[in-house]
């Protein structure tokens, strides 16, 4: 009794492994005949069915545009608008940085109030022309009506004599008046120029930046003392980020040939957007052999709108090793050989099974083999 209950619980124990044994040689010779395909083409050209590769390239997000906002004229900083990584709105794009204006203040007051009184005394210019002709037309009146009596009789020559010249001297002070009225015109003109450069002046003191940019780096605080050209503010827009890429000749020519640039975010869950193919450098590195290219996508797409991100381009390439494909049916059960239409086989090497259909290398295959089931 004691071997009997020993033998069944040995064979209990040994039913699990058999099963499992069975499993494992079917999975075996299903790997080896492959899955059964709805339909097989009666022949098959290897060569016309090359395999392909996967290939990944990584790169990193960078702002498309950059600015550095610098300082257009000397002197003491008094205001600092933002902080790194705040945005530039519309009332701040005209003032970011404010530069102590005091003395370019007064200036542009000078110049206004220089600009008034130059207005004023134009006005006073234009009054006394009005006054000269009305006076230059009452003279020559006079003169004309002298004269007809002189010529009657009833005057002198004399007498008609000096309202002419009186009459030619109104005309003079016309003339004169004339010319003083163009010359205030042109201080005004000169005073308007003044006040206008007075302005200008007084806007270098206030350095703008783009709106909606982001800032990036703060070189300066309130109270720094900046000479001319001195940088104060790093901006960038985040509305278009770029990826650069170091791509092969093949590489490049599979990017090309891609109808729709895809980027995947590993370290944001995966998250996929769609790229463009922006630019690219017509020379390559020689030592590399790799050409720089440049992908486009828009900043709201992205995972966040900042530079640094990780991003990876997947594409799908010619196997460099020549492998092609043919359906698993092709191959024999017992070895990995083909047979040809013209009769014979040929061995080959297989790489890995690619969807329903054996990677192999083609060996000695040759290139117009047409190989049947």
């Amino acid at each position: 009794l004691s071997d009997v209950g020993h033998e069944t619980r040995g064979r209990a124990a040994y039913a699990p492994r058999r099963k499992s044994i069975v499993l494992l040689v079917w999975f075996f010779v299903l790997m080896a005949v492959g899955a059964p395909a709805a339909e097989q083409p009666a022949t098959w050209k290897p060569h016309d069915h090359p395999a392909s590769i996967e290939r990944t390239i990584t790169g990193f997000t960078r702002p498309r545009r950059v600015v550095v906002v610098a300082a257009e004229v000397p002197g003491r900083v008094t205001t600092v608008a933002l902080e790194v990584g705040q945005r530039v709105t519309a009332e701040q794009s005209t003032a970011l940085v404010v530069i102590d204006d005091t003395q370019a203040l007064i200036a542009r007051d000078q110049a206004q109030a220089a600009l008034t009184a130059a207005e004023q005394a134009a006005s006073a210019t234009a009054l006394m022309q009005q006054s000269a002709d009305a006076e230059a037309a009452l003279r020559a009146r006079t003169a004309a009506r002298t004269k007809n009596l002189a010529d009657q009789g009833k005057l002198s020559t004399e007498e008609a004599d000096t309202a002419l010249t009186t009459a030619d001297l109104a005309r003079i002070a016309t003339e004169r008046a004339k010319v003083a009225t163009a010359q205030a015109a042109t201080a005004v003109a000169q005073a308007k120029l003044d006040l206008a450069r007075a302005n200008d002046h007084l806007a270098r003191h206030r350095v703008p930046a783009p709106a909606g940019w982001l800032v990036s780096a703060r070189m300066i605080e309130p109270g720094t003392l900046v000479a001319a050209g001195a940088p104060l503010l790093r901006v960038v827009d985040t509305t278009t980020l770029v990826i650069d890429l170091h791509l092969s000749v093949d590489e490049f020519a599979a990017l090309r040939a891609t109808p729709s640039v895809r980027l995947q975010f590993p370290r944001h869950a995966g998250r996929t957007v769609d790229a463009t193919l922006a630019r690219f450098d017509p020379d390559f590195d020689p030592v590399t052999r790799k050409r720089r290219v440049e992908l486009d996508l828009a900043g709201d797409a992205a995972p966040e709108a900042i530079g640094g991100l990780e991003a990876v381009v997947t594409l799908r390439m010619p196997d460099p090793s020549g492998a092609l494909l043919i359906p698993w049916s092709y191959l024999g059960a017992a070895s990995p050989r083909v047979r040809l239409s013209g009769g014979g086989e040929q061995s080959v090497t297989v790489v890995r099974r690619d969807s329903d259909h054996a990677v192999i290398l083609p060996g000695a295959l040759p290139a117009d083999a047409i190989l049947v089931p």
